[in-house]
């Protein structure tokens, strides 16, 4: 299990660089985005989710070391399904 979190880890800042680029330049002549806006990206939103993004490691890693691996898993799946439901309704 560490193996694999920590390979998802190493992935993700890549693919969030990735992600944030497409959406500034798809959004970079759309008219009446808000301020603070580049394209799709808002960056007073983007310090919110850095900010909450900090504390939710800090506390993901203190309840993680905690729980057994398996229910760690179980627990990662059930959030994946969560986020797939809501990102097709």
């Amino acid at each position: 299990m560490d193996y694999a979190t920590g390979t998802a880890v190493a992935l993700t800042p890549a693919v969030a660089l990735v992600g944030t680029l497409v959406y500034m330049i798809l959004g970079w002549s759309q008219p009446n985005l808000p301020w603070g806006s580049l394209g799709f990206c808002n960056f007073p939103v983007f310090l919110v989710l850095v900010l909450g993004s900090f504390w939710g490691v800090h506390w993901g890693m203190k309840l993680s070391h905690r729980l057994k691996d398996a229910l760690v898993a179980k627990l990662y799946l059930w959030i994946l399904g969560l986020i797939l439901l809501s990102m097709l309704v």
